[in-house]
């Protein structure tokens, strides 16, 4: 039974999810490019853990509130042999967002106050698409009406260990 990706395969298999590049014919038989719902992946911000059944109840809503889902794009993969502080990460990624002025909302209204705040994000197959990854945000906060939340280029990053 195989259950490990090689550094090749890893980065093959994150190209093809997150920038919809082909996989090699070379390396697992020849596959077409995968395509999104619209053409682009997008980023929703929850909060709630949205779980592996990529449950959109814990969502910010859309109405009145000033949030959408937003288009994310990702760079080249990169592979690592070590993690940061001598701790052992090893592991393929991306990073995203890869456009410079990376991913600003604005809320119109309060999305997360008191003791709610957003703290987890999802990918998705279009603006209407299915997720399919979801992670915790580093830093979980509330968001007041006014307020802006940034996602700075390349502060995302996607890993396959």
């Amino acid at each position: 039974m195989a259950n490990n990706f090689t550094n090749d395969g890893e980065i093959q298999v994150l190209s093809y999810l997150l920038k919809g590049v082909s996989i090699k014919s070379d390396g697992f038989g020849g596959s077409s490019a995968f395509t999104f719902g619209d053409g682009n992946l997008y980023i929703s911000l929850h909060t709630a853990d949205p779980t592996e059944t990529g449950g959109v109840g814990a969502e910010i809503g859309t109405t009145g509130t000033g949030y959408s889902r937003q288009s994310i794009t990702f760079g080249a993969g990169s592979e690592s042999t070590s993690g940061t502080g001598g701790a052992s990460d090893p592991g393929t990624s991306m990073t995203g967002p890869s456009a410079a002025a990376g991913i600003t909302w604005t809320a119109s209204s309060d999305w997360a106050t008191g003791a709610t705040t957003v703290s987890h994000f999802g990918i998705h197959l279009g603006a209407t698409g299915e997720m399919i990854m979801f992670g915790t945000l580093d830093n979980a906060r509330n968001v007041a009406n006014g307020d802006q939340v940034k996602l700075s280029q390349n502060a995302l990053t996607v890993k396959l260990l």
